[in-house]
């Protein structure tokens, strides 16, 4: 990287390995090459790469400065050699703690980052699965399960607890160490076409008693399948074929998923109805949300911005 940002901007390497996680942290101090650098180096200068250990991805900050923008496009030509090309494509994740970004892209940890109910499947140490993921390596008293149960005092509170240890695994816990802050999504649905508008409320007809010949014209359901429908009405847009209002839903807090996990134990949330997305098995912060699922061409294409980025094998030939 040195040798390629050279005739560009200066940089001055330093890279340690973390006492206690598995990556390597690489600092580059980046400075113009034509006028003295200053003493010390402004915080804007200044960028950090991580490298886990066996993993394809890369974490490096989220900075917004031509020097950064130079070298974070030098790295795919570092990374690359002569019949072996690399690209870097955003992963939508962002964090504040190296943790949770391990918990989610570390080693072996893969695209969904082995979120909510699939987080049993990434146990280490004895409690870990091991061949078949449908055989447990041996059988265990369930400690976690029965020892917080003494607070709940009917049946309700029991299933809902253990419909939040099925959505949830053993991730999203508090405490745990790897929890994001802020978790932004963008609806894109296509809600069902109406006949009325929204929140007027229906006024009671004095001749609904009487008895009129034929069917009457509350029974008849409206043909959502009308070719002579507009696509999208401009006046009344929820009476169109397909309204998709933009809605943004952004959770922030100091353990999102833990918050959503204690929320279906409490009842707020239908634990056996929200999406993948608030269980964290996507393993994105960022992204857009349609069918229930997180678009994966949404970062594709231009629209959403992350600050993890993943090192993809891309050959080329010529």
């Amino acid at each position: 990287m040195q040798e390629i940002m050279d005739p560009m901007v200066q940089c001055h390497p330093y890279y340690i390995t973390h006492p206690t996680l598995p990556l390597t942290i690489l600092r580059l101090s980046l400075h113009n090459p034509y006028p003295l650098p200053t003493l010390p180096p402004p915080a804007n200068q200044i960028f950090y790469l991580a490298v886990p250990t066996s993993s394809p991805h890369l974490f490096f900050t989220p900075q917004r400065s031509k020097l950064a923008d130079i070298c974070r496009k030098s790295l795919p030509i570092a990374l690359s050699s002569q019949h072996r090309r690399y690209d870097i494509v955003s992963t939508a994740l962002t964090a504040k703690t190296l943790e949770a970004l391990l918990a989610r892209k570390g080693c072996e940890r893969g695209d969904l980052g082995a979120g909510g109910g699939w987080s049993v499947f990434a146990v280490e140490g004895e409690g870990a699965l091991e061949g078949d993921p449908l055989e447990t390596s041996r059988p265990r008293k369930r400690q976690s399960l029965d020892a917080g149960m003494d607070d709940y005092n009917n049946v309700e509170g029991k299933k809902r607890k253990r419909i939040a240890k099925a959505r949830f695994g053993k991730s999203a816990t508090v405490g745990d160490g790897s929890g994001l802050e802020r978790v932004e999504v963008k609806l894109r649905e296509v809600w069902p076409r109406g006949k009325e508008v929204p929140g007027v409320l229906g006024v009671v007809d004095g001749n609904a008693g009487k008895s009129k010949k034929g069917r009457p014209k509350k029974d008849i359901a409206p043909n959502t399948n009308d070719e002579d429908s507009p696509l999208v009405d401009e006046h009344a847009p929820w009476k169109g074929k397909s309204w998709m209002p933009n809605v943004d839903v952004v959770l922030e807090g100091t353990h999102v998923f833990a918050g959503v996990r204690t929320l279906v134990e409490e009842g707020v949330f239908d634990g056996e109805k929200i999406p993948t997305w608030m269980t964290g098995e996507e393993g994105k912060s960022v992204g857009m949300v349609k069918g229930g699922t997180i678009l994966k061409s949404a970062v594709a294409a231009g629209i959403l911005e992350a600050t993890t980025d993943t090192r993809r094998d891309r050959r080329k030939t010529t």
